[in-house]
């Protein structure tokens, strides 16, 4: 069974989402953006490799999965690694987003 630890970075993502959607749409539609993405890693603990695996930022040494999160029209790719029974989230990207920014928003150096 593996260890879910969220890391500061993602944390802070899924506030700003939250956040976003209280204050342009209600307190309801923030709170179920936000339960639909974190349940969406309930896989993560019995089956940590699940995530499909992003190519063009894994590397030799790191290997960063996502899982699809998706509410309505609103997709989201939660990012993480699994190392040592661990799944790291590392980041939340709105699949919006401009594709070229992605590497800066997931890719991070950890605290170990």
């Amino acid at each position: 069974m593996a260890l879910i630890v969220w890391q500061t970075k993602a944390k802070r993502h899924l506030r700003q989402i939250f956040d976003y959607y209280r204050d342009n749409a209600s307190l309801t539609v923030a709170v179920s953006m936000r339960d639909t993405i974190i349940d969406s890693l309930d896989c993560l603990e019995q089956f940590p490799t699940i995530g499909l695996r992003d190519d063009e930022l894994s590397t030799p040494d790191t290997q960063y999965f996502y899982i699809i999160a998706k509410k309505n029209k609103r997709t989201y790719r939660v990012y993480y690694i699994y190392e040592n029974g661990v799944c790291f989230i590392l980041a939340i990207w709105d699949c919006s987003m401009n594709p070229a920014k992605r590497k800066s928003r997931v890719v991070q150096r950890r605290r170990r």
